[in-house]
């Protein structure tokens, strides 16, 4: 978890009013650990919780971070939201609650949960185990309705501040009077942005301050009336309103009479793509709104066009990131664009076109998440998650509901094309829970159907290890393999070979594992030598195996092979493992020099690919090299920071990379005795991984200007746990 900066959305527009409440919220926050703000959808709970949030980020250090669960639909996701929003990796066989738990605990740390409303269950949950266990915490939640836990404080959020008439005998209201209202300064505000040259004489003012009467001093409201004024005047605003709101009394129907009322005032065209565009979650392109919202009454050439005219009336809200733009619906108006989509003929199409669109791009990707361009296909996969997760429900929903061959095959194919994505980013528990449901799909025997099921099986495969369910994981992968055998398909058989290869080596079974991919290898040959990334895997394990059994020459022919392999497949997770571990042998044979650029290299790839584990193996393994070059109080700083980062991000090690960071720990106390602990401190202060390759940076430059020796007698020929003695397996274990 990066502790020195708040994931806080930046603004786009200026904050008005609320002065009072954002006093009061912030002193609630300091004083209370749960703060609930409740109020209408439209009042302006979310701009009041970011704005409240971001004045007193400073009192916790900037470790304010913000998860929005508006677009995320299954309960049970809700953990895993907050774990994305802290950059928390999922670790294998712990709940993902006790990560949480434990990477917060140490902290004073703001959480600000928005939109609970259709979670409220979920939220209620998480939010009481994580204040329970985590005493430093606050909690700032908004929605509709309360979390109803003990401690909660609940502050209603309300409208702003609007002018009420006149008494018969009151002097009319002054231009200063009117605009000492919150929700006249509020309306002007987003008329002069949507107008320029827009004007404020009294009589508008006038008129402005009933439009902000009539819509009870609702923000949303208020903003869409004054996005209008780009066409109409305020007078025939005012008009218009008073004819949707007649007899309206409740700000519930107010709030859906002004919807009602700006979805009347759109042209035919951008009201059918306004509902459509509500099949989205999360967000949208411009290319996928051209795929999913056009037909015949919609051709893709004007959505740029209608698209630009819902954000001028701000139904449409366009987010700026770097390429290409996205556009986003507030979740107001994305529930009342759906609900009129369900008015209508073309909900089931739409969704339909939707999964079409997204399949696409997770076919499209699962080809390049073992490529060069790995890194970008990640980022275009996390951005976007909630369209992905919308299309596989779709998935099962439709392969369920028809029973069609081609609706299953789908259904069983997209969140094993996902299986990279799911381990590489830390989705473990969701990957398999998606995994579990297509596969409980009933299907027909044909072989493409059999042949669909084992690819879904061997994914679940992997992902049940990185559970560390390696029993599930067995008999997930001897399925897969025995359709592979009667189907007599040879890539099934070679990715359950595969797999089970690797199984057996992480379960240290490495005999049967060397057995078993070798007979993958043996497989791939007679398929012609056409996967070279399955063979790259294969080799890598095999190197692993070696090197677990203390063969570090033939393992580092492996790792040779194999990093030739990678580097013309492109992949990088595996090269940065085999970078490590040909670096790790070089240290244990005396090569520092070598094993430190090979360690560097390494650690270059997992930062790029974000792995926290990778990253904190490195820096270790570059702790070794200090020692070797006989700079104990850098090897120090630098274990710290490693183990930081693993604190912090709740990262795991493999069992080598673990065994060599214990050992280093306790050679370097014994060297250093009293000033391990200072060296260690100032290593273990740097937070996230930009502090963390900022401190290997400064260390390895300082540690090349004093031109060390090769290696010293002061490191074992073999870093293992084995080779510690009891005590030092206890101090190890304090560190």
């Amino acid at each position: 978890m990066e502790q020195c900066a708040t994931n806080l959305p930046a603004a786009l527009n200026s904050f008005v009013g609320r002065e009072r409440e954002l006093a009061e919220i912030q002193r609630l926050i300091l004083a209370q650990r749960l703060l609930t703000l409740t109020g209408i959808g439209g009042c302006g709970k979310t701009r009041l919780a970011l704005e409240s949030a971001a004045q007193v980020a400073p009192i916790f250090g900037g470790r304010v971070w913000f998860v929005d669960f508006s677009a995320l639909v299954e309960p049970d996701l809700v953990p895993r939201a907050v774990a994305t929003a802290l950059s928390i990796c999922e670790e294998s066989g712990i709940p993902l609650l006790t990560t949480l738990i434990t990477t917060l605990a140490p902290y004073q740390t703001l959480l600000v949960l928005d939109n609970c409303e259709h979670l409220v269950a979920a939220c209620a949950a998480l939010t009481q185990s994580l204040l329970h266990s985590c005493p430093a915490l606050r909690v700032l939640t908004t929605s509709r309705e309360t979390l109803d836990i003990i401690g909660e404080c609940v502050c209603p959020v309300p409208s702003l501040t609007f002018p009420v008439p006149p008494a018969p005998h009151d002097q009319p209201l002054q231009e200063c009077d009117l605009l000492g209202f919150e929700a006249v300064r509020l309306f002007v505000e987003r008329a002069q942005a949507a107008s320029p040259t827009f004007s404020t004489d009294p009589a508008v003012l006038t008129v402005i301050g009933e439009i902000c009467r009539s819509l009870d001093g609702i923000p949303l409201a208020i903003e869409l009336a004054a996005a209008r004024t780009r066409t109409v005047s305020v007078q025939q605003i005012a008009a218009r309103l008073d004819d949707s709101m007649v007899l309206l009394t409740s700000r519930y129907r107010t709030m859906e009479a002004t919807l009602d009322w700006s979805y009347g005032l759109l042209s035919e065209q951008e009201r059918t793509i306004l509902r459509r565009l509500s099949v989205f979650a999360g967000g949208w392109s411009l290319a996928a709104a051209e795929s999913v919202c056009t037909d015949d009454t919609i051709p893709a050439h004007i959505v740029l066009d209608l698209l630009s005219g819902l954000v001028q009336k701000s139904l449409v809200v366009r987010v700026a990131l770097p390429g290409e733009g996205r556009y986003r619906l507030l979740e107001l108006v994305r529930q009342y664009a759906h609900k009129q989509l369900m008015t209508t003929d073309e909900q089931a199409g739409i969704q339909d076109r939707h999964l079409a669109y997204f399949a696409g791009r997770i076919t499209c990707a699962s080809k390049h998440l073992t490529s060069a361009d790995q890194g970008m296909w990640f980022e275009r996969l996390e951005l976007e998650f909630d369209n992905l997760r919308a299309a596989l429900d779709r998935a099962i929903v439709v392969a369920g509901a028809t029973g069609q061959t081609d609706a299953i095959i789908q259904a069983l194919a997209l969140p094993a094309d996902l299986e990279r994505f799911w381990s590489v980013r830390g989705y473990i528990a969701e990957g398999a829970e998606r995994l579990r449901r297509a596969l409980a799909l009933a299907g027909t025997q044909a072989p493409h159907v059999a042949l669909a099921r084992a690819y879904a099986l061997n994914a679940a495969g992997i992902v049940a290890w990185l559970q560390g369910s390696y029993q599930e994981s067995q008999h997930l992968l001897e399925e897969a393999l025995a359709i592979g055998e009667t189907t007599q398909d040879r890539r099934t058989m070679l990715g359950a070979l595969r797999n089970l290869g690797t199984l057996a080596v992480l379960r240290r079974d490495l005999v049967a594992g060397e057995a078993l991919l070798e007979r993958g290898l043996a497989c791939e040959r007679e398929m012609g030598g056409v996967d070279r990334y399955s063979v790259a895997w294969m080799v890598t394990l095999l190197g692993s195996a070696a090197y677990l059994q203390g063969d570090n020459k033939r393992a580092q022919t492996c790792f040779e092979e194999s990093i030739a392999l990678l580097r013309a497949v492109g992949d990088t997770n595996f090269l940065a493992l085999s970078l490590r571990r040909l670096g790790q042998i070089a240290l244990h044979s005396g090569a520092s020099r070598r094993a430190r650029t090979l360690l560097c290299e390494s650690l270059d790839l997992n930062s790029q690919i974000g792995s926290p584990g990778g990253i904190a193996a490195c820096i270790a393994g570059l702790a070794g090299v200090l020692l070797a070059q006989g700079q104990p109080a850098d090897a120090a700083r630098l274990l710290g920071s490693a183990r930081s980062l693993l604190k912090e991000t709740a990262a795991h090690l493999m069992a080598a990379d673990r065994e060599m960071l214990d050992t280093l720990l306790v050679r370097t106390r014994a060297w250093l005795g009293n000033g391990f602990d200072q060296a260690w401190a100032e290593g273990y202060a740097t937070q996230g991984n930009a502090a963390a390759l900022a401190m290997v940076s400064r260390v390895l430059s300082a540690s090349e200007r004093s031109s060390a020796p090769e290696l010293t007698a002061s490191v074992p020929a073999r870093i293992h746990a084995d080779t510690l003695t009891a005590r030092e397996r206890e101090v190890a274990a304090l560190v």
